[in-house]
């Protein structure tokens, strides 16, 4: 896909105002009709410096409510982002219901990158940016936002009659430098990256909107115009995915082995001791963990989780417990919050339950409907895999407890006073939809599953046993991926 400057439309100072009223009302209605929506948007602009980004975005807020919207310049990268996967900064930006985000700059800064700029990909990299950006974008999509991805075009000499410009106006100089500059010096290799960008992402879910913007007038009624579109037309029904038959996974029986306390002991002592020495090679080398733990109630997920920890440095880890939503959770996409709790590289992060609780318990408990918990299978594996792009490893557990050993540790809770706070009628209820979890878990596991975020399915009715194993998969597995990298 070519960049292609074709002539514009000249409008008359009266025709301008004309079609300038009539699309700010038709974006103030259509903004209040998104307001009241479980919708979202997000407007992502790129171009070359000075292509008139900065003041599209003003005139853009100037017609809306300046409580519904949030405008982010993604400029420098400080270390929050570096250490972390490159999405985090846009996700965790991303709109609740009903409100926007802007975006000077987008996430395809990655690839539009010159000599001047702090990152160049390698044609791997670059292949797993474009597959990630499909993920993320098509996650954001599924689950009711507008995305708008607009690309203001300039032609080299346009660019550099207003960098001049600019640099010769003493109020405005400071909007230039020499990276501008080099960009106009550079400007064929510029527009070959940008065409390169366009063509890759001609079959994405969310197309660019090319715009001609060497006329200032034209390109914003042409923006006008296109975001009141993009808003109507998200209100357009959007089919549903086929049911795929289940393939049990779970075993219900013989998940009790045997291990005995000598063993234990000597087993806990040294993984941990060998855990605590891995913490500070992860540091050194910059590497991230991810720790998932899932399983039936009373599985033993704390236990596991604390013994995994006992002997690690608190500054290297953190245990994020997940509870249900709270309302600003709520208004967000459901991945959002676990974006915000990514781990900086050289850290572990450790989910007692994560994000599969969209096809475990909303599933179960309804409340996400079928289309929302059926796509997201994708969504995760699309999740996880950007993470593993970056680098960071992921460990997934399910701790696999009998329907009976979790009678059997219900009512040892209820009898200990030190510990039935742990037991709830929710539980008891929970216990009553166990086909019904087995089923989604089967299900989760089956779809969930990949080279670079297996399932470790661990026999749970011993709990040293399962504390053990876990240890066992985690040293190994993280030791022998540190060797790799």
């Amino acid at each position: 896909m070519s960049i292609c400057h074709t002539a514009y439309e000249d409008l008359s100072k009266s025709v301008y105002k004309t079609k300038l009223k009539k699309f700010e009302k038709k974006l103030s209605l259509t903004r209040q009709k998104l307001y009241e929506s479980d919708k979202s948007l997000l407007i992502t602009f790129e171009g070359p410096s000075a292509s008139g980004k900065g003041n599209i975005i003003s005139h853009l807020l100037r017609v809306l409510d300046p409580r519904d919207f949030n405008v982010y310049h993604m400029g420098k990268f400080n270390e929050e982002h570096i250490l972390r996967p490159f999405l985090y900064r846009y996700f965790i930006k991303t709109p609740a219901k009903g409100y926007i985000s802007i975006f000077d700059k987008s996430w395809y800064r990655f690839v539009l990158n010159n000599n001047d700029y702090e990152f160049y990909l390698t044609a791997k990299e670059k292949k797993h940016f474009y597959e990630d950006v499909v993920g993320f974008e098509s996650l954001l999509l599924d689950s009711n936002s507008v995305i708008i991805k607009i690309f203001m075009s300039i032609s080299k000499e346009e660019q550099k009659r207003r960098l001049e410009e600019l640099e010769n106006n003493d109020y405005l100089s400071f909007r230039v430098n020499k990276h501008d500059f080099n960009q106009n010096n550079h400007f064929d290799k510029y527009i070959k990256q940008v065409e390169d960008m366009l063509d890759r992402t001609k079959d994405f879910k969310a197309p660019w909107h090319i715009i001609n913007a060497n006329n200032p007038k034209t390109a914003l009624i042409e923006i006008l115009d296109i975001v009141t579109d993009n808003i109507e037309n998200c209100f357009v029904s959007k089919p549903h995915k086929k049911k795929e038959p289940v393939v049990p996974i779970l075993k219900s029986n013989n998940l009790y082995k045997n291990i005995d306390d000598t063993e234990y002991s000597k087993k806990l002592d040294n993984y941990q001791k060998l855990l605590s020495s891995i913490l500070y090679k992860l540091y050194i080398k910059r590497t991230a963990v991810v720790i998932v733990f899932e399983g039936f109630d009373a599985a033993g997920k704390g236990g596991a989780i604390k013994r995994l920890t006992q002997r690690l440095d608190p500054r290297g880890y953190e245990v994020i417990p997940i509870k249900a939503s709270n309302e600003l959770e709520i208004s967000h996409n459901y991945m959002w919050r676990f974006y915000n709790k990514l781990p900086k590289d050289g850290h572990i992060c450790i989910f007692d339950r994560s994000w599969y609780g969209r096809v475990l318990v909303e599933r179960v408990e309804g409340f996400c409907n079928e289309s929302e918990w059926s796509r997201a299978y994708d969504e995760i594996n699309s999740f996880e895999s950007h993470i593993h792009n970056h680098g960071v490893i992921v460990l997934k557990f399910w701790l696999n407890v009998s329907k009976y050993e979790q009678f059997k540790r219900f009512k040892e809770r209820e009898a200990n006073p030190e510990k039935n706070y742990k037991i709830t009628s929710e539980d008891w209820r929970n216990r009553e939809k166990w086909d019904l979890y087995k089923l989604a878990a089967d299900d989760m596991l089956n779809k969930t599953d990949s080279s670079y975020a297996p399932w470790h399915i661990i026999k749970a009715d011993n709990k040293k046993y399962a504390r053990i194993k876990v240890l066992e998969i985690t040293t190994q597995t993280i030791s022998k991926l540190l060797d790799f990298y």
